[in-house]
């Protein structure tokens, strides 16, 4: 991305396209063997590869660093939501771990926690969704170590939706210039959907003291820690 360079990945030869899938797998293999090598040596801080049109056997990769597990623990969820969230510059008030909590307890059978790990296990990403008629991306964390490992686990939960029968994948968040580069390319509908809110006196001075006392950056960090 820095340098500008449309690819930077993998070119297999001609042989490739026309070999058996057996002859593919092993020249797969080798590719992905001398590929680890080399990035061991270089030891990069962060790499990042897109590849040629046309090379979608991506199996390799997959298989050198994630995998999803269902979890039964709101904790290493509501942990990376709360450092994300309390943060001066997100303009969102700080969401209770009791409101998480109340909704699963409320729909144990439709409100579910993901957690992404690398072959370390070390976590990597997490999410919620809810899984009722449609399949709802609901809350996500932030990037964990600076990795995109997010987007592999969109990618996990979408393919998790399709393989529960459910019709619809709803991932909201179509007005945030940040990630409507990723979201696109799930090639999407886009829906429209409406917001309406009505406040009383009480409402309003509510929500001026948020906006204009408590989400000043001094004050929302000492905040934050005494919300859970």
């Amino acid at each position: 991305m820095q340098a500008v360079i449309p690819y930077l990945g993998v070119v297999m030869g001609r042989d490739y396209a026309t070999a058996k899938q057996g002859k593919k797998e092993s020249m797969l293999q080798l590719m992905a063997d001398g590929l680890s090598e080399a990035v061991r040596d270089l030891a990069p801080n962060d790499l990042s590869m897109t590849f040629v049109p046309g090379f979608h056997d991506i199996r390799p990769f997959i298989w050198d660093g994630y995998h999803l597990e269902e979890g039964n623990d709101l904790t290493l969820f509501y942990e990376t939501v709360r450092q994300r969230f309390s943060q001066p510059e997100m303009n969102i008030p700080m969401i209770t771990r009791d409101y998480f909590e109340d909704i699963f307890r409320a729909y144990p059978d439709h409100a579910h926690v993901y957690h992404l790990y690398d072959r370390d296990g070390d976590l990597k990403g997490v999410g919620t969704t809810l899984e009722y008629r449609r399949y709802i991306l609901w809350v996500g964390g932030p990037k964990i170590d600076g990795t995109s490992a997010n987007e592999y686990l969109q990618w996990c939960l979408l393919r998790n939706a399709k393989e529960k029968g459910f019709p619809e994948f709803e991932n909201t968040g179509a007005n945030n210039p940040n990630l409507n580069m990723h979201k696109a390319k799930y090639n999407p509908d886009l829906s429209i959907f409406f917001e309406v809110s009505r406040k009383d006196g009480v409402g309003r001075v509510a929500e001026w003291a948020y906006s204009n006392i408590v989400n000043r950056p001094l004050i929302k960090k000492r905040m934050v820690p005494y919300i859970r």
